[in-house]
């Protein structure tokens, strides 16, 4: 994948991928799982993982002070939910924009 940033790291239901370029294998659990965070007295963001039960990967963001959930609710759909307000059904080639709450489809411009 290119993109176009300097580091990266991916999750998987059977790998992770780190900073540098590191690949471990990994089980995902069914429970909320540190993947990524800031390591800081006052930490900017932390991302989390875990399998839902559909046995795909649902995600948790603290990001800006606001907690982003995005739950897959089938192979191509997910359920976002933003500080624990309703959740909405977005696919996964649209884009989201917060605070505007904007779903913009795939090749559109918000």
């Amino acid at each position: 994948h290119n993109h176009d940033i300097l580091n990266y790291c991916t999750a998987s239901n059977k790998h992770i991928r780190t900073y540098d370029n590191v690949t471990y294998s990994y089980k995902m659990h069914d429970c909320w799982t540190l993947v990524s965070g800031h390591c800081a007295e006052d930490p900017e963001y932390a991302v989390f993982v875990k399998r839902d039960n559909h046995r795909q990967m649902a995600l948790m963001v603290f990001i800006g002070g606001h907690k982003v959930e995005i739950l897959p609710s089938s192979s191509s759909r997910y359920d976002i939910a933003v500080d624990g307000g309703e959740a909405f059904d977005i696919s996964k080639d649209d884009t989201y924009y917060y605070p505007s709450q904007t779903v913009v489809a795939n090749g559109d411009h918000a």
